[in-house]
């Protein structure tokens, strides 16, 4: 089913009539999915997915036309992490909210100023989905 939905999702961003975007509602920020999460995660963010395309499609083209107000990213996915993400956001000239999903990390904060040290321009957080651990708060995640 995930196949099936980046295939559409792909068709979506290249899609003629809606002049390379998925059609939006106009209510909720625009998404773009890099990588594949969970619905919820993005249910969490109240917007429409205006689609999913892998780190290495990531271009200032594609970003244009995609017009994203936030885009989610694992953070650790296949062949790629949060890092490469932003890297590849700023170098297109992305500078929206970054939103990296975890399921725990132990040091967010870590993550957070190794994000907003390489790639200033971004609003970068995680969205941490799992409980906390032993000897973390939920503030620290």
């Amino acid at each position: 089913m995930n196949a099936t939905r980046n295939r559409q999702s792909r068709e979506d961003l290249h899609h003629p009539e809606t002049g390379g975007t998925a059609p939006h509602s106009g209510v909720g920020p625009r998404i773009i999915i890099i990588g594949t999460l969970a619905p919820a995660a993005i249910a969490n963010q109240g917007g429409d997915a205006a689609g999913m395309i892998a780190p290495e499609e990531i271009t200032a083209g594609n970003l244009a036309a995609l017009r994203p107000d936030v885009v989610l990213t694992p953070l650790v996915g296949p062949g790629f992490d949060c890092f490469d993400v932003a890297l590849a956001l700023c170098e297109a000239g992305y500078s929206g909210q970054l939103r990296a999903v975890v399921n725990f990390v132990p040091n967010p904060a870590l993550v957070r100023r190794e994000i907003a040290f390489a790639c200033p321009a971004l609003d970068f957080d995680l969205i941490v989905t799992g409980p906390a651990r032993a000897g973390h708060s939920a503030a620290d995640q």
